[in-house]
């Protein structure tokens, strides 16, 4: 048995023609009521009571900035030709990983860019992921007996900076 009290806002905003700005965020205190569990801990398989800890993988608070500028380009032979310039950053809260809650994620915050040249057929993105190279954890898992030598953690990484060229066409 779980309870989530939070709270959310996502405002959208045409600044001027062809600007749309985004402000959004969520805040969540997500917890476990009632919640019994035989499980395998810092000293072995026990049945433990995780009342009152914090949900896996439910981040404590989460905002979200963005700004998209579009813009016809003007061009005889392809007269839909429109270019959108896109910016966006998130910040994500701490999360926990594990029951336990022993395991917490930090806050991490990662930005995106892309500039796009596209008409009703076609689709050509160039994009930057991560532009400032954030490392943040994805997925992680507590491993209290792995290796059977002392205690580990199983973890994997963010996407890192990434750059690329989307194109897509119609037909």
């Amino acid at each position: 048995d779980a309870h989530i009290d939070g709270a959310e806002f996502d405002l959208g905003w045409l600044a001027a023609p062809g600007l749309r700005l985004v402000l959004a965020a969520t805040w969540l205190e997500a917890r476990y009521v009632d919640y019994h569990g035989l499980r395998v801990g810092p000293h072995g398989l026990a049945n433990f009571d995780f009342s009152g800890h914090r949900l896996q993988f439910v981040p404590d608070y989460r905002a979200y900035v963005a700004a998209e500028y579009s813009h016809g380009v003007p061009n005889p032979y392809v007269p839909d030709a429109q270019v959108t310039v896109h910016a966006d950053a998130s910040l994500n809260g701490p999360r926990a990983w594990d029951e336990f809650n022993r395991s917490v994620v930090p806050p991490n915050q990662v930005a995106d860019l892309s500039v796009e040249l596209r008409s009703h057929a076609w689709r050509t993105q160039l994009f930057v992921d991560n532009v400032t190279d954030e490392r943040f954890f994805t997925n992680y898992v507590a491993a209290f007996r792995f290796p059977p030598a002392g205690g580990a953690s199983l973890a994997v990484l963010g996407r890192p900076r990434t750059f690329g060229l989307r194109t897509s066409l119609a037909f």
